[in-house]
């Protein structure tokens, strides 16, 4: 998901981020070492199951988001998808619906869950 979320425009892009940083950012132990070998096998996974194109150079690893039809075709934001196949069919209304969910709907999950907002302080719809 952190991939999807450095992606700036409508298509994939390449990311060069070192796996310890990567460790660092989501807080695992040891990001130098054990932390880093995690993320690298997580990326490895999400290699093998083709939601990721990974280019080694170095050090550096190039990752770039795959669409998750399997198909190794990069990435496009679910906008940028309908607007194209809509151009040619009516299909991308039914292939690419999706909703966006406001920032804040995960920081009020994440507050609500910690304890320290009431559910009376969210804007969830009441059940």
């Amino acid at each position: 998901m952190s991939y999807l979320w450095l992606q700036k425009e409508g298509t994939a892009r390449q990311l060069a981020i070192r796996h310890s940083a990567w460790a660092t950012l989501l807080d695992l132990p040891d990001p130098e070492k054990a932390g880093a070998r995690r993320i690298s096998d997580a990326q490895a996974w999400l290699e093998e199951h083709r939601f990721i194109d990974v280019r080694r150079t170095g050090r550096l690893s190039l990752v770039t988001v795959l669409d998750e039809n399997g198909r190794r075709e990069s990435w496009t934001a679910p906008g940028a998808a309908a607007k194209k196949e809509k151009e040619t069919s009516d299909l991308g209304v039914l292939l690419h619906r999706y909703i966006q969910i406001p920032q804040t709907f995960w920081t009020a999950v994440t507050a609500y869950a910690a304890g320290s907002v009431t559910r009376a302080q969210t804007d969830f719809p009441r059940a």
